[in-house]
């Protein structure tokens, strides 16, 4: 089988080979936190693959897309992100993400973000 390295399904096969040794390691290891944050690296891979496969026709109403939906899916990926790095501190999450905190509570709340998820009280239980 010939490969292309550009060809946007080759790229979806590595990364989901890839994700699945990541996934098999660490469940050998038995670190949920480490699966959470796979889970989300996973989520916004998809993400990204489904833009990058797209083929847009701007000119057919059918196949416009929303800018403003890509920035959201796109930022709740990144918010998500950060707040498994910070087990749920949302101070440390914003200072990851170069954000001021009154910055990140709004966003969290205008995606309706949960917050229980992402701290180390729940991810042991």
């Amino acid at each position: 089988m010939t490969t292309n390295n550009n060809n946007p399904l080759f790229l979806a096969t590595d990364k989901l080979e890839q994700v699945e040794n990541a996934s098999l390691t660490l469940l050998k290891k038995n670190s949920l936190e480490a699966l959470e944050t796979l889970s989300l690296l996973v989520m916004r891979e998809i993400g990204v693959l489904k833009v990058a496969q797209a083929n847009f026709n701007f000119e057919d109403e059918s196949q416009k897309i929303s800018f403003e939906d890509v920035v959201q899916n796109f930022e709740i990926g990144l918010i998500r992100n950060a707040l498994v790095q910070s087990n749920g501190s949302q101070t440390r999450a914003a200072e990851l993400l170069g954000l001021k905190l009154t910055t990140l509570n709004q966003k969290i709340k205008r995606y309706g973000i949960k917050l229980g998820l992402y701290s180390e009280q729940e991810l042991q239980s």
